[in-house]
């Protein structure tokens, strides 16, 4: 059971370790340094990395591997597979020995014409090569890359089975995280890229839809722009032309690289797709600078199901851009929208601080028929609210002789935050109830209920033993005290025994039914700022509504 060297071995061993110092640098800096075993050369090495002779072990390592050119065959042999054994050393450093050693091995690949040696070559290059990946050297990948087109091209199939083996494309998922993680593009990462422009763009194009940040996708965006004008031309195809799975992640990368063809497509696309496409539409346009975004929801709003103009309104009012106020102004007059829609309107005019908005605010809160006043409540306490931050001083006039009490103010919509990277943020604020309400579905196949602890008027967080994909759409009805409140939500984050849903549509009477909820349960909301929202802080899908 025990592992015992051959006696020459040991002796060899022996030998070397009494050789001085310089005779062991003169061999191996020489055209003789392939005849040393490589177990010797590690030792050696080892021994100069200690002492930090970094320069000398760096010449060593040039020299051994330029003995795979030289004449002998047992020299490019016994080099072959030294470089294998050796390829740690290559690894290390600044890259530049791990470069100029693919470089070599490339070189002899092309040239060298023994079956046995090619093998052996290949395994040393593909060895170095992934070395290379593992240590994110990206010039050194960038050189094996390069290596193979020209082997490619001067023995043409010769590289179909090295590709695989060397793992670039396995490995450019963690490359781009690489970069996500540390918030720039790393030197010689994007030549790489520019290797494999269709696996980077399909990933890329996946992985900006899960993204919460804003400096995450202009990261994302800016590598696509330095992978050329093929690749944005790419994406513009696939959302005029692929399935609505695949087109709708091009949106939110479109919308920073060429909003006019999301102006253009999108409406047209929009027609043929499901509502979850609709709702993925909106929130990847969340990406968009203020004013790109305020003109694409703008422009595609009249093609967005029902369900989802809400969420669409919403938006409008954080883009914080007037380009949405006229648009505003038009869904707020006409009669034939929902009240839920009309009243989201009226939120948005008031994130928006729209003057223009100052006069129908005022009819909704002054019209009265004989007894009653004419509009709902909430869609009232909407209107003040808004009036608030509209024009103060009348708002204030208008809550004496309105009939609402400062009570009923409580919650209110939030303001969108100029200096968050967070691209969605709340709608309004945290609240954690006192106790957990009870939601149950309705209306679905196999009914089940939702503890929910946490609680707004845009949506919650709530626990329970079924997993419901993203994007679902559930009728719900919370148990309150009193009458039950009715409801259709969309679930936004979900993981094991956990959900996030949004709400999309509630009658004007249930929407004043779970204020007086929030109001009896409701803890004192947990302010959203700036300094509270920092990048990357855990549950951001689960917190936002």
């Amino acid at each position: 059971g025990l592992s015992v060297q051959p006696y020459a071995q040991l002796l060899d061993q022996e030998f070397w370790e009494q050789v001085p110092d310089e005779k062991k640098r003169e061999v191996l800096t020489s055209d003789e340094a392939w005849c040393v075993p490589p177990r010797n050369v590690r030792s050696f090495l080892e021994e100069l990395l200690r002492r930090g002779e970094v320069k000398t072990a760096n010449e060593i390592l040039l020299r051994y591997c330029a003995c795979i050119a030289l004449e002998d065959r047992e020299a490019r042999r016994s080099t072959a597979i030294g470089l294998t054994d050796l390829a740690e050393f290559y690894g290390s450093g600044d890259g530049s020995v791990l470069m100029e050693s693919i470089r070599r091995l490339g070189n002899q690949l092309a040239v060298e014409r023994e079956p046995e040696l090619q093998t052996l070559v290949s395994a040393a290059f593909v060895r170095l090569s992934q070395e290379a990946a593992s240590k994110c050297s990206y010039n050194a990948m960038f050189q094996a890359l390069s290596s193979l087109d020209k082997l490619e091209t001067e023995r043409p199939g010769s590289t179909q089975s090295l590709r695989p083996r060397i793992g670039a494309e396995d490995r450019m998922p963690e490359f781009i995280e690489d970069s996500i993680r540390t918030g720039e593009i790393a030197d010689g990462m994007i030549e790489i890229l520019q290797c494999m422009p269709r696996a980077t763009l399909y990933y890329i194009s996946n992985r900006f839809g899960r993204c919460g940040f804003r400096e995450d996708c202009a990261l994302l965006a800016n590598i696509v722009r330095h992978l050329g004008d093929q690749s944005i031309r790419s994406l513009e195809q696939t959302l005029e032309t692929a399935p609505p799975s695949e087109a709708i992640e091009t949106v939110g990368l479109l919308s920073l690289l060429s909003s006019d063809a999301v102006e253009r497509v999108l409406p047209v696309r929009l027609a043929q797709w499901p509502r979850t496409a609709h709702d993925r539409a909106v929130r990847q346009l969340s990406a968009a600078s203020a004013d790109r975004r305020a003109r694409l929801l703008v422009t595609l709003f009249d093609s967005l199901d029902p369900f989802i103009q809400p969420l669409a309104v919403d938006e409008m009012g954080m883009t914080g851009h007037a380009d949405c106020i006229s648009k505003l102004l038009d869904i707020l007059g006409d009669v034939r929208k929902s009240e839920y829609l009309r009243l989201k309107a009226v939120e948005a005019l008031g994130r928006l601080r729209a003057q223009a908005a100052s006069v129908p605010l005022r009819q909704i809160l002054d019209a009265r028929q004989v007894w009653r006043w004419v509009y709902p409540t909430e869609l009232r306490i909407a209107a003040l609210q808004s009036l608030m931050r509209i024009d103060p001083v009348m708002a204030l006039d208008k809550l004496a002789n309105s009939g609402l009490e400062r009570r009923e103010l409580t919650f209110e919509p939030t303001d969108p935050e100029p200096g968050s990277s967070v691209i969605r943020q709340r709608r309004y604020a945290r609240l954690k109830l006192s106790q957990p309400v009870t939601a149950t579905t309705t209306l679905v196949r196999e009914n089940f209920k939702i503890v929910v602890p946490e609680l707004n008027l845009g949506g919650g967080f709530g626990i329970s033993d079924r997993h419901v994909a993203p994007g679902t759409l559930l009728p719900l009805k919370f148990s309150g005290g009193g009458r039950a409140i009715k409801a259709q939500v969309l679930i936004r984050g979900a993981r094991p025994q956990a959900l996030a849903f949004e709400f999309v549509d509630i009658d004007l009477e249930n929407r004043q039914r779970l204020r007086k909820v929030l109001l009896g349960l409701g803890i004192q909301p947990q302010d959203s700022t700036v300094g509270n929202r920092t990048h990357r802080r855990g549950r951001v899908a689960l917190q936002k509504q």
